[in-house]
């Protein structure tokens, strides 16, 4: 057997479900940012990044080669007096090159990995917040329903009883119903007496 709820204001209900419906809205909100912001983490580390990287390798390696090549060349030939030249430059400059060029091969590692860690936590974070996104996409929606269903129900209840108290308002104090009340106007005894030809 259904059991009676003690409502004092439909209005309450009424707001009860907008803020549902805001609430809602807002957390589906930052799911979304913190879903896009994920994913463009991820495409910065993947595409922007590695790319980059990979084309500093490239160039360092290039001025890597060059260093390694004036330094053989200093190596090999000698001077206009027929003496050893001086490498002391040339060997600096291949070691700040090799120095940088081992930079850029970490930071390419650097992206993959991270790329690689954010991903594993980003699948883990989706798994956490499933059950709060099924219920912003699924339970409150239907909750916010079944709120404005019992304030339809319960607004049509209070027009019922309003209506039923001004008939009765009304048969009491001899007037006709309201209109739209579907009743008809209670005939007082005597009247009805009068009706039937009695005296």
């Amino acid at each position: 057997m259904a059991q009676g709820a003690k409502v004092e204001s439909i209005e309450a209900l009424k707001h009860l479900k907008l803020a549902l419906i805001k609430f809602a809205t807002t957390v589906k909100g930052s799911l979304a940012d913190v879903e896009s912001d994920l994913s463009r983490i991820v495409l910065w580390l993947d595409m922007e990044q590695a790319s980059y990287w990979q084309q500093q390798i490239r160039k360092r390696t290039e001025w890597l080669t060059r260093c390694r090549e004036a330094l053989r060349h200093k190596t090999i030939f000698k001077d206009s007096t027929g003496s050893r030249q001086s490498v002391v430059d040339e060997e600096k400059a291949v070691r700040q090159a090799e120095a940088l060029v081992a930079e850029a091969q970490q930071k390419l590692a650097n992206c993959k990995r991270y790329s690689q860690m954010i991903q594993k936590e980003s699948s883990l974070y989706k798994g956490k917040v499933q059950r709060l996104y099924n219920a912003v996409e699924i339970d409150l929606p239907n909750a916010a329903a079944k709120l404005e269903k019992m304030v339809q129900q319960l607004d049509a209840y209070v027009h019922l009883e309003l209506t039923a108290d001004e008939v009765k308002s009304a048969a009491i104090k001899g007037e006709a119903a309201p209109e739209g009340s579907g009743n008809a106007p209670a005939v007082p005894p005597e009247d009805k007496e009068a009706d039937d030809g009695r005296i």
